[in-house]
């Protein structure tokens, strides 16, 4: 037994409803099923992909009333230093010959030097997991970074246009203080506690003062009372445990990270090489039995875990619908465009 990581080890919290039946969603996301860059594109492209192993065939994976999906997407890694000397160096050969560079010859020589580039540059794919409890309402996307995760929901809801999704937000000060409180009292909600053994980290909220990080400390020792009282230092990132059986960082922003499971990983590891050997060459190999047992077991503790979690921050929870979000983002940046480009013509102008 040990703190094994999860099926996914980071995720961003989100509310979902409206979710199509499993098998009408695997017929929509087959029509943006993945398909890897072509030999003259860089990318980066983006697709549904089996979610358990490349070898499974479903696009949705069913458990207990939740799914599992996966978006892929591929690029090709070349840098942008290297593009830009190689159309550089043709537009100077275009010049020394006499000839005009036009905005056409431009666009030729961008999508001349794109395509030489792709056919020599490696292939880079990323996959991003997302796991959906129906009767919850609960959506839980395998990454934090901002790009990644607005790329899925705006995926899904190609694929489900009548599903709304809602991120579960709070203000950062808010979930702070929380962490901050439990601390202090040293009393935790329910069937949480504080994990010593990874980092946790304070930091001020007035002004610029460095951080304070513990790692292998007790939260109840002088050093953290001093942080908190003396520095008036807020925790910002919160390492838990769950029953024992969950550990995870908990941040401000309500992400979670460092997710980790106490599972017998040798019971798992041997009851998938049984099952793999006992159905020959001709079943499931033992990667994929691995990976559909790691859905299973994530299922279960996910179905515990999070209403315990949700219950725990309720004080602080707020939702936000995702789609007025990014509709609000993209007004934002389509009226600095127009600023940028009236402040362009006005200096061309004089």
């Amino acid at each position: 037994m040990g703190m094994k990581s999860a099926l996914m080890s980071a995720v961003t919290l989100c509310r979902v409803t409206d979710i199509p039946p499993h098998d009408k969603l695997a017929i929509a996301l087959s029509k943006m099923e993945f398909s890897p860059c072509l030999p003259t594109q860089l990318g980066p492209v983006f697709g549904w992909a089996p979610a358990l192993h490349e070898e499974a065939d479903e696009l949705v994976h069913y458990q207990e009333g939740c799914l599992l999906l996966c978006l892929q997407s591929e690029k090709k890694s070349c840098p942008a230093s290297y593009i830009k000397a190689a159309e550089k160096r043709e537009i100077a050969a275009l010049k020394e010959k006499g000839l005009e560079v036009t905005k056409e010859a431009k666009s030729a020589i961008k999508d001349r030097v794109h395509a030489e580039a792709a056919r020599q540059a490696f292939p880079v794919s990323n996959r991003t997991l997302v796991w959906i409890d129906r009767n919850a309402g609960l959506m839980l996307i395998g990454s934090v970074n901002e790009k990644v995760v607005k790329k899925v929901i705006v995926m899904y809801n190609m694929a489900a246009p009548s599903s709304s999704v809602s991120f579960l937000t709070a203000d950062e000060r808010e979930v702070s203080n929380l962490m901050t409180d439990w601390i202090r009292s040293d009393m935790l909600p329910m069937v949480f506690a504080f994990d010593e053994s990874t980092e946790s980290c304070f930091r001020s909220r007035t002004g610029f003062c460095p951080q304070a990080k513990f790692k292998h400390e007790s939260l109840r020792s002088d050093a953290v009372k001093n942080v908190i009282e003396e520095q008036e230092k807020k925790a910002v990132t919160l390492p838990l445990l769950w029953e024992e059986k969950i550990a995870f960082k908990l941040s401000d922003s309500l992400q979670i990270s460092g997710l980790k499971f106490d599972v017998d990983t040798k019971e798992q590891d041997g009851s998938s090489g049984e099952q793999a050997g006992e159905q020959g060459g001709h079943g499931p190999s033992k990667a994929l039995l691995l990976s559909a047992a790691n859905f299973i077991i994530f299922t279960g503790m996910m179905k515990q875990f999070m209403p315990d979690l949700l219950q725990a921050l309720n004080t602080v929870l707020s939702e936000a619908n995702a789609q007025e979000l990014y509709a609000e983002q993209s007004r934002l940046e389509e009226e600095k465009k127009r600023a940028k480009s009236g402040k362009q013509n006005d200096v061309a102008a004089n």
